[in-house]
């Protein structure tokens, strides 16, 4: 059985998502995979979840800019 290198899917995924789901690929912070036995279904699942950011302190008296 012929297996894709996985870093490729997941080029493969985000270019995908890309402009649907997420800007752009160079904000994904965390990308978790696994390889699983296959069972013939094919999927891939997809959790995109907002990570708060914080306003930097833009002057000596703090405050955010």
């Amino acid at each position: 059985m012929r297996c894709i290198d996985i870093d490729n899917a997941n080029k493969v995924l985000l270019d995908a998502l890309k402009d649907v789901a997420i800007d752009d690929d160079k904000w994904v912070r965390k990308l978790t995979s696994e390889r699983m036995e296959p069972d013939r279904q094919a999927r891939v699942v997809v959790t995109i979840t907002a990570i708060a950011t914080v306003r930097p302190q833009a002057d000596l008296l703090g405050e955010a800019a």
